[in-house]
């Protein structure tokens, strides 16, 4: 069975020595390194059957993120499709020789926005450094002139709140953000958009419209059997006087693409509820619902080729969109199934 992995604290010393002997194994790095960037050591990650790391309070943390983070420790050299960057401008080119506007949306790390929950007290303003993890990688893309959208000093904010009584910005139990945070990334994406495509941002008062929150009881994905935890959901509505969820608009000029990020409290069953996910808070944002082609799994190639057979098979389809948001995990950048580049028809 897979088990939390417990972060024993009275060993700081040897689990910085694990932390190490992790960055030399993953990334050819050294302790020596690992020092003068002068970032707090990550909690041992073995075994690698477990399903999460366990922080403080009951939170529990991705495995993959962490080893994602690990590359704060060094700047390995990615090749063939390890290297995210030839797929993303391959696509970011295709689209933009439809007229299509590319904005990629990497989802921050939980153990990044919630290293108070991950590491000591006394390290986790340290632990901010790890940003450079994603950082580097969003940097070179838009030295590019791709449109990458930076939501950390949101999403930090938000963390902020929570030392108050607010939002915990991320589920304890689960790998994704909460429900709150869909509606907070959704006002994000269209201030972005109201900059750079405002054709894409069309809302009226016909716009679908958030309802009432109400109570939402979840067993978060790296949770143990029979944990549940509590989350504040807000549900979307076609209208005040309308309680159903409105639909995606084939007609939206706007594409959600992406990994679960896009799914969560949107499509129902493992996706923990349905119609207050980040596609209906967008609607609301932006008008009217986009559509949504995303992955339960890596959204880094997957998605593009769900994407690649629907306009195969609906040739007008991409003729009527202005902006494809890609929104994934930002732990894809070094710990997906590959990035293969696949062709816009």
């Amino acid at each position: 069975m897979n088990r939390p992995i417990q972060i024993n604290r009275a060993a700081s010393r040897q689990a910085g020595r694990i932390a190490f002997s992790l960055a030399a194994l993953l990334l050819g790095g050294t302790p020596a390194l690992w020092a003068q960037r002068a970032l707090p050591a990550l909690p041992a990650l073995a075994p690698a059957t477990a399903r999460a790391v366990s922080g403080r309070d009951g939170w529990l943390f991705l495995p993959a993120e962490l080893r994602h983070l690990a590359t704060a420790a060094g700047a390995p050299v990615l090749t063939g499709e390890n290297d995210p960057l030839p797929a993303i401008l391959d696509f970011n080119q295709a689209l933009a020789a439809k007229g299509i506007r590319l904005v990629i949306l990497p989802v921050p790390e939980k153990s990044l926005i919630r290293a108070d929950e991950l590491f000591p007290p006394g390290e986790a303003a340290a632990a901010a450094g790890y940003a450079n993890a994603s950082g580097r990688f969003a940097e070179a893309l838009r030295k590019k002139g791709v449109d990458v959208m930076d939501t950390v000093p949101v999403l930090t904010a938000e963390a902020a709140r929570a030392a108050t009584g607010g939002d915990p910005v991320y589920c304890k139990t689960d790998t994704h953000y909460t429900p709150r945070t869909t509606a907070v990334l959704a006002r994000a994406i269209a201030a972005h958009l109201r900059e750079v495509a405002p054709a894409a941002v069309g809302k009226t008062a016909a716009s679908p419209v958030a309802g009432p929150e109400t109570k939402l009881t979840i067993q978060g994905d790296l949770a143990p059997p029979g944990t549940t935890e509590e989350l504040v959901f807000q549900p979307v509505r076609k209208s005040a006087a309308d309680g159903e969820a409105p639909a995606s608009d084939p007609a939206s000029p706007v594409l959600l693409l992406g990994d679960s990020h896009c799914l969560v409290f949107h499509a129902g069953g493992d996706m923990l509820a349905k119609g207050g996910g980040l596609a209906d808070h967008l609607g609301v944002e932006l008008g009217s619902v986009p559509e949504v082609i995303a992955v339960r799994g890596s959204g880094a190639t997957a998605a593009r080729v769900n994407l690649f057979r629907k306009a195969r098979k609906e040739p007008g389809f991409l003729a009527k969109k202005k902006v494809v948001i890609w929104c994934f995990a930002a732990r894809e950048f070094t710990q997906s199934d590959g990035w293969k580049i696949v062709p816009v028809p």
